[in-house]
């Protein structure tokens, strides 16, 4: 498997639809950061990743950081971190929160919205999607905070799949919103690995194609229970040590080792989620010999005791959409 696919693998990702939109110009209304209210949604969530499906009209968008971006009819606006976003028609439009026109959780439904003016009108789908964020960080951490993609320019799977959510959107068929919602999150997949090898921003496309280090990459991805020393890495990448470690910090941000430990306490974090396997088996199966010594790496790197992790990711995983 290559080393995208794995690290997509290990991501679970659950998401919704929130509201349906149609705003008439003039308008501006904003969204917070989803910190403020993941938890409503979510339980335990600290943050969330939020998607827009234009269907109809232009708009401006806007992050507090990075330049406005004008989006039309087709484009699929991301929002990877779940930052604070304006939709606007014009940037000298006084900003409305959203959520003071939105009923109060929690929905029953997905709100339909009809705001603004009476000049031409925007219609888009406002959904999001939720994954833990410490499995989810190694692929998001690089993507700038906000992201659309033109459907009409980009792969055709990915148009099929807008389109798709959108049929069984308009066609309100029996089971309908469980679809939506899974195709969301395969949608949201397709968008990820676009951006991540597509995208000019990413250190993860470059870190791949490069000899060195995109070798040491997928020798650790295909053993990562392998008793892995920087000198063996070296070996696999058909590298020196010292240019293994330059080059891996440099297209990665961390030494090989600290990428090794990230990427096992990724793998248990998923299998202790989801799995019924002992804790001493899943710390054996990703490579510690100690189940201290596992514990004590998980503690480091995720905040909680293995034994925690599993306990509230489970009672969270009931009450998450579709869980």
């Amino acid at each position: 498997m290559d080393v995208l696919s794995d690290l997509l693998n290990s991501v679970h990702i659950s998401g919704s639809v929130l509201f349906h939109a149609e705003f008439g110009d003039p308008f501006a209304y904003g969204s917070p950061n989803s910190e403020q209210y993941a938890s409503m949604l979510v339980p335990q969530a600290r943050r969330l990743m939020i998607f827009h499906l234009v269907l109809e009209g232009t708009c401006l968008a806007r992050c507090a950081e990075g330049a406005t971006v004008e989006v039309q009819a087709g484009d699929i606006i991301m929002l990877p971190r779940g930052d604070a976003l304006v939709l606007a028609d014009d940037q000298n439009t006084p900003t409305v929160p959203i959520f003071t026109c939105l009923p109060p959780f929690p929905w029953t439904a997905a709100p339909d919205l009809r705001l603004g003016g009476e000049g031409p009108r925007t219609r888009l789908i406002c959904g999001f999607l939720y994954a833990d964020e410490a499995i989810l960080q190694t692929l998001t951490n690089d993507l700038p905070p906000l992201l659309v993609l033109d459907t009409h320019s980009v792969l055709p799977r990915i148009r099929a799949m807008r389109d798709y959510v959108l049929d069984e959107l308009r066609a309100g068929r029996p089971g309908g919103a469980s679809l939506v919602n899974r195709l969301a999150e395969i949608l949201f997949v397709e968008v990820l690995r676009h951006a991540l090898t597509e995208g000019e921003h990413t250190t993860l496309r470059a870190a791949l194609r490069d000899p060195v280090v995109g070798r040491a990459l997928r020798a650790v991805h295909d053993d990562p229970a392998r008793a892995w020393t920087i000198e063996e890495m070296a070996r696999a990448a058909a590298s020196s040590r010292s240019l293994l470690a330059e080059r891996f910090h440099g297209l990665v941000g961390c030494p090989p080792i600290e990428y090794l430990t990230r990427w096992r306490m990724q793998l248990a974090a998923r299998r202790l989620s989801e799995g019924r396997d002992s804790i001493a088996t899943v710390a054996e199966d990703v490579g510690y010999r100690s189940e201290a010594a596992f514990n004590r790496a998980f503690r480091r790197h995720l905040g909680e005791t293995p034994a925690a992790w599993r306990r509230q990711r489970r009672q969270a995983a009931e009450s998450a959409p579709n869980g």
